[in-house]
């Protein structure tokens, strides 16, 4: 949570599950996604969030997105295979 670029959160999400195998977990795929671009206002950043989420569902991974309130990213994540 918090990557400034998708490519970091990408990156991230896999040291995540690396992690996660570490301690036992080898099935566990979840990951919050959130892209933070303006290190100043903290908004997510939709498109980052968008291609990170699309990136890691082909992966496997269960995404769990951190978004604003605006219905047609949500679609559109849903229609990736993010969990709701």
């Amino acid at each position: 949570a918090g990557s400034q670029t998708a490519e970091d959160a990408i990156r991230m999400a896999f040291l995540g599950h690396e992690l996660a195998c570490q301690l036992g977990q080898e099935d566990n795929f979840f990951v919050k996604l959130e892209v933070i671009s303006d290190p100043k206002y903290l908004l997510p950043d939709p498109v980052g969030t968008l291609k990170a989420a699309e990136f890691l569902v082909k992966k496997g991974f269960t995404v769990l997105p951190y978004i604003n309130a605006d219905p047609m990213l949500a679609l559109h994540l849903e229609d990736l295979g993010c969990a709701t």
